[in-house]
């Protein structure tokens, strides 16, 4: 929440509703009133709003990558590394099935190693 969409959005809206009661209320001192009460009302309203639908945590950098399907782009032996493209990035990949896993297959990242990934097939 801490990006600049974030705070234009209550201005935005307290701007719009303090037009709306600008076609009764002529007064500027009432107005600006009318504004900076819309100001608070609207980010409280629309903080809550996000909060609530926001998940408590978001996983970041590679720790984001587990559970992700990727493709296989160089064959995964027993116990030789391949390769698996992820996000238009190569990942050095070793298997946790405990088998070969060929070039062109779908895997699913179980966890990360230091600059390798662990995978598994999806079927």
């Amino acid at each position: 929440m801490a990006v600049a969409g974030f705070f234009m959005l209550p201005i935005g809206v307290a701007f719009l509703a303090t037009a709306l009661v600008a076609l009764w209320v002529p007064s500027w001192n009432i107005l600006l009133a009318v504004l900076a009460a819309f100001e608070v009302v609207s980010f409280l309203v629309l903080r809550r709003w996000f909060t609530t639908r926001m998940p408590a945590e978001l996983p970041m950098n590679v720790q984001g990558m587990i559970g992700q399907e990727c493709e296989v782009i160089e064959t995964i032996g027993q116990q030789n590394p391949g390769y698996v493209k992820l996000y238009g990035d190569q990942w050095v990949a070793k298997s946790s099935a405990g088998r070969e896993i060929s070039k062109g297959e779908r895997v699913v990242i179980e966890k990360i190693d230091g600059n390798k990934v662990w995978v598994k097939p999806l079927n």
